[in-house]
């Protein structure tokens, strides 16, 4: 199966950041022009069977502008919530991350495509499942721009 890790929109510049920040208009731009290339990937075959994504406002705005343009069913999931280095530790993050990817692998089939709409912080626990990692402190926290989308392939025997 393929998973598009998607980072969220760009948010409005505040002067503090905070989870409930909307987008900016150049992130709604951002996630409309990201749609219609998923859109075009719909009509050559790739099967979208759902976006995920966490209930902040940057991330369900960015799902469901991706969405005008797929018409998958959007699962809200508190797994891709953002990291908050007040409430978890960032091993606990990723680990979080991770089992929830683990457990979309095994729900979907081989042919199927997912989105999972999150933070660049997340994106960590992508790449450790990718390369067969375990999360670890050691991971670097990476940023990721508006829209940036990062194609996964696992097979049901990651």
């Amino acid at each position: 199966m393929k998973i598009i890790y998607c980072h969220h929109a760009n948010r409005k510049i505040n002067k503090q950041k905070t989870e409930n920040d909307s987008l900016s208009k150049i992130g709604k731009q951002d996630a409309k022009n990201l749609a219609k290339l998923l859109k075009i990937a719909k009509s050559v075959g790739v099967k979208i069977s759902a976006i995920y994504t966490a209930s902040e406002p940057r991330f369900m705005q960015t799902a469901k502008i991706i969405n005008k343009y797929l018409s998958a069913p959007i699962i809200e999931v508190n797994n891709l919530k953002e990291f908050n280095k007040e409430t978890e530790t960032w091993l606990n993050a990723q680990k979080r991350v991770y089992n929830f990817l683990k457990e979309i692998i095994k729900k979907h089939s081989d042919d199927e495509t997912v989105i999972c709409i999150t933070s660049g912080a997340n994106v960590a626990s992508f790449i450790n499942l990718q390369l067969g990692h375990k999360p670890t402190e050691k991971m670097p926290f990476i940023e990721i721009p508006s829209c940036s989308p990062l194609i996964f392939n696992f097979d049901k025997n990651f």
